[in-house]
């Protein structure tokens, strides 16, 4: 039984990395999330979104914004230390990851989100979140079976760096979404990040 069950999932990671391929580059990545679950992040500019679904505005908190090359790191003011023990090791792991937006971790009261946007070809270009949506639960409505939270980001090309940080980096921020914010009964398992 473990057997097969192990066969199935193979064929669905496969099938995932298929759709990615056939997708164009940075469309989509395949993951896991923290259960070990596979998750497909996805990312596509405002124009590809497509129509407007109903979604509720969500606050945030970015609680880390760094940069990762082969001769350097880089982080910003703020600091995750609050956000648990395990949120920083876990999100380490994110460091070089693809375009998109991946729960890192969660908690009781919290979700913690990697956003990235991969590997910029300047140590001066990087990120600002603009809003995050929640899709559904507005007005007083049920949210969706599968709600989605939407990361709105506008791409930089002059973030402040220290002298001697040149060339390509990639570049993350990690954010904490209090689950009180969101409309009650909402469960997030998928992400879509949106660049403007």
């Amino acid at each position: 039984m473990n057997e097969k069950r192990f066969r199935n999932g193979r064929y669905a990671v496969r099938l995932l990395l298929a759709v990615c391929i056939a997708l164009p580059a940075g469309a989509c990545s395949v993951g896991t999330d923290n259960a070990g679950r596979s998750a497909v992040s996805q990312v596509v500019s405002a124009e590809e979104s497509g129509p407007a679904v109903a979604s509720v505005p969500v606050q945030y908190e970015q609680l880390q914004y760094r940069k990762y090359s082969e001769t350097y790191g880089w982080k910003a003011a703020g600091s995750a230390a609050e956000s648990g023990r395990d949120v920083p090791d876990r999100y380490e792991l994110y460091r070089q990851a693809v375009p998109g937006g991946f729960l890192v971790s969660e908690n009781e009261d919290d979700y913690y989100i990697c956003v990235s946007i991969g590997k910029k070809a300047s140590a001066n270009e990087g990120f600002r979140v603009e809003k995050v949506t929640v899709s559904g639960g507005g007005d007083g409505q049920a949210p969706p079976a599968r709600p989605f939270l939407t990361i709105s980001v506008r791409p930089t090309d002059d973030d402040p760096v220290p002298e001697g940080m040149k060339g390509e980096a990639f570049v993350t921020s990690l954010l904490r979404i209090p689950k009180q914010q969101l409309p009650s009964g909402t469960v997030i398992r998928d992400i879509l990040m949106v660049e403007s």
